[in-house]
């Protein structure tokens, strides 16, 4: 569980860096159009990210999630397709933590 919940919240702060933070914004606001489409995704660049962390974390330093074998050939991909439901909800409590914490919210905004 604990690789899990390691995972989830690494691709999604990845996600994250790679895509809204200030932080990092002289990177990502000079994205051209097809990257700049492909990261405000959060899905779609989820399952990269947490495939490429399959790779480094499971191979590399032996951290498997789901119990799965991470030298077996399928374990990236099947990371990578949890990323695809695990990163957007985790950068969305990311992000609506944020909003509250600046005193609006995520919710307010819609009419």
């Amino acid at each position: 569980m604990n690789a899990l919940l390691l995972y989830a919240l690494l691709s999604a702060s990845m996600w994250y860096l790679l895509a809204r933070a200030m932080i990092t914004k002289w990177l990502w606001s000079r994205y051209p159009p097809w990257l700049d489409s492909f990261t405000g995704c959060a899905a779609c660049s989820g399952f990269w990210i947490a495939g490429t962390l399959a790779l480094v974390l499971g191979r590399g330093l032996s951290i498997a999630v789901l119990d799965l074998d991470p030298y077996a050939w399928y374990y990236a991909p099947v990371v990578g397709i949890c990323g695809i439901a695990w990163t957007p909800l985790v950068a969305y409590l990311h992000q609506e933590a944020m909003m509250r914490l600046s005193g609006t919210s995520l919710l307010d905004r819609r009419e």
